[in-house]
């Protein structure tokens, strides 16, 4: 959709559309996303949103295992991926990071990176809490 005019330029559509979420990389270049109950999450060039005969995903990376509520992006390339039960994943194309422990409490998960990328900060349940984000292997 485009801001200011409404207009959408392209929408995705179709079987396990639903619970779709995007995160782009921080240059911009491409976004991330995952369908509901997908194994996978997709990594598509930003060229699609303008030509559809683009509309192919470049990458793929292992999804979170379960449904996918809220992603953001670091400045790093780093991920971070909230689930409906409070499980938040790490993710950066071509590394391995550690897991992250499990947020208690009920409710949707917010968070937000530090601008250098290397912070995590996590709110669920009126508690917060705060990560030192690894390095990728």
């Amino acid at each position: 959709m485009e801001l200011g005019t409404g207009a959408v330029r392209y929408e995705f559509s179709g079987p396990g559309a639903l619970g779709w979420y995007a995160a782009f990389v921080p240059d911009g270049s491409a976004f991330w996303s995952e369908r509901l109950f997908s194994s996978e999450i997709e990594v598509w060039p930003t060229a699609v949103l303008e030509d559809r005969s683009k509309l192919a995903p470049t990458g793929k990376l292992p999804a979170t295992g379960g449904q996918t509520r809220f992603a953001r992006m670091a400045s790093t390339g780093v991920a971070a991926l909230a689930r409906h039960d409070g499980v938040v994943s790490l993710r950066k194309q071509g590394a391995t990071l550690p897991p992250l422990a499990d947020l208690p409490g009920e409710g949707e998960v917010q968070f937000a990176f530090s601008s250098d990328g290397a912070r995590l900060f996590a709110i669920r349940a009126g508690r917060l809490h705060v990560w030192a984000i690894p390095r990728a292997n």
